[in-house]
């Protein structure tokens, strides 16, 4: 079985793709000031754009924790599926790069593909999309991450 991870800055034209298509998302921690909030689970966009609306202060993004990873891929990481995890571009933040740690204590179990999306928002929604419907229309983990890093460029 093939299980699809992504971060909170995916954005989707239906706000609940990823609980209809079993996509786990890792939340970014946005700080706002002193305050930190995770990004989908306890600060809402609209509460974002509320609280950048009345704040003095720029808020800031920082990638999920080690350990957020881990907790997904111990969940998901079983004998015989694959992992496509999917994040924003590398350029933007270090999600990427907690991810990769966070994946090598489970390459025993399951193979986990690591996805650098190169975009942000709806584009790196799109692409959990397209990979969420080419899982689901059966293509193999190898055909799902050609075909995700050809349209990866193409953002």
């Amino acid at each position: 079985m093939i299980r699809l991870v992504t971060d909170s800055t995916a954005h989707f034209l239906d706000p609940d793709f990823p609980r209809k298509h079993n996509i786990s998302v890792v939340p970014l921690t946005v700080h706002f000031g002193a305050k930190a909030f995770k990004e989908g689970v306890d600060l809402s966009s609209e509460e974002f754009f509320k609280r950048l609306d009345e704040s003095d202060v720029m808020p800031t993004a920082h990638a999920p924790a080690l350990d957020s990873f881990s907790a997904v891929y111990a969940d998901l990481a079983k004998p015989g599926d694959e992992i496509i995890s999917i994040h924003i571009s590398s350029k933007l933040s270090r999600t990427l790069h907690h991810a990769k740690i966070a994946s090598e204590p489970f390459a025993g179990r399951s193979k986990v593909h690591l996805i650098d999306s190169l975009s942000t928002s709806v584009g790196l929604g799109w692409l959990v999309e397209k990979a969420a419907f080419a899982a689901e229309a059966g293509s193999s983990s190898e055909d799902i991450v050609r075909l995700l890093r050809g349209f990866s460029h193409q953002l």
